[in-house]
């Protein structure tokens, strides 16, 4: 198990490292990369390793979020307040990687709908609230 978690927690960073260039371009591109991103690396990883066993699920969805997150807390602990505009970035990507562990365990065609209009609503609305309040401030 202890093998499984830090292989995946590595794929997890390493796909950071692939897709944090869609910062550089705008932060409307970063969060629709990032939690697109995750949420396929999430299913692909889960349909390998998981088998439906549910230690495994959270064992694997742990460690994409931890795998997602690792490279950012260097920044995020030394400079909060210049991070805090791409907080919600990161805080999207989390919630996809848990909707999409949530479409897998349960396979339900209202749940994927759920989650797919969740974050639209939150990639889109709650995204724009986010920046134009930093923007105002």
């Amino acid at each position: 198990m202890k093998k499984l978690f830090f292989k995946v927690m590595a794929l997890s960073a390493l796909l950071f490292l692939i897709v944090c260039w869609s910062s550089g371009i705008s932060f409307y591109v970063a969060v629709w990369v990032e939690t697109i991103s995750y949420a396929i690396l999430t299913l692909l990883l889960l349909k390998r390793y998981s088998q439906n066993d549910l230690r495994k699920t959270c064992i694997i969805t742990s460690a994409v979020i931890i795998g997602h997150i690792i490279l950012q807390l260097p920044v995020r602990i030394f400079d909060f307040n210049g991070s805090t505009i791409s907080l919600l970035i990161m805080i999207n990507t989390i919630i996809s990687i848990i909707l999409a562990t949530l479409c897998y365990h349960k396979r339900q065609i209202y749940l994927y709908v759920l989650s797919i209009v969740t974050m639209i609503i939150l990639n889109i609305v709650a995204h724009d609230a986010w920046i134009d309040y930093f923007i105002s401030h």
